[in-house]
């Protein structure tokens, strides 16, 4: 008789951490405790530089932010957990110098394009004008999907994200999910930011 009750417990208590790993396995992964102002504040204060990009990601159901921030000297891609705000893995490189690439690029395609005959330039217009009308026919679609946060919210969130003036508007679709794209300059300093246009969560701030 002992022993068949032993089977009998024995079977409950095995059926019982089977569940509690199911459940755990098919849980949704929660949201994170710490806010993307808060992670910036982390990485701030352990790695000097510029943050270049900060995103949020899941991994494993487990909430974080990937951070990227450069320096003269070098550059950093940082992953954070989303709760305890530890590091979890980083990734450092020699700088590129990219802002100064960057105006030498700059430089050569206006050398170029000043180089560039008549006929080149109003094939080049046509071309801008048809990708424009093609554009505006998108975002007339986008704009008639409903959406659960309003443009003016949108905008307000990503305030709350980044300080400044809005300088650029737009509602676009990603894999079918609307999301506001807002950029926000601040002085010499610019932000792009994505919110998600059901959730009002901010996916991406991309700083410049």
């Amino acid at each position: 008789m002992k022993k068949k009750l032993g089977i009998v417990l024995g079977c409950v208590v095995a059926a019982g951490f089977l569940g509690l790993g199911v459940f755990h396995t098919s849980a949704s992964p929660s949201e994170p405790s710490l806010t993307i102002n808060e992670v910036r504040d982390i990485v701030k204060k352990q790695y000097p530089g510029k943050i270049t990009e900060l995103e949020q990601e899941t991994e494993f159901n487990r909430a974080i932010y990937e951070v990227e921030i450069a320096n003269d000297k070098k550059e950093y891609d940082l992953k954070v957990d989303g709760n305890s705000g530890e590091i979890l893995d980083i990734k450092e490189k020699p700088s590129k110098n990219s802002s100064t690439s960057a105006k030498d690029k700059k430089e050569t395609e206006n050398k170029r394009n000043k180089s560039n005959d008549s006929k080149e330039n109003n094939e080049l217009n046509n071309n801008n004008e048809s990708k424009k009308s093609t554009h505006s026919n998108e975002q007339l679609n986008i704009s008639e999907k409903e959406t659960a946060i309003s443009g003016k919210e949108a905008k307000k969130i990503a305030l709350d994200a980044f300080e400044g003036t809005v300088s650029d508007f737009d509602l676009d679709e990603d894999d079918g999910r609307l999301i506001y794209e807002i950029e926000i300059e601040n002085g010499e300093k610019e932000a792009e930011i994505e919110v998600d246009a059901y959730t009002g969560e901010v996916i991406v701030i991309d700083y410049d």
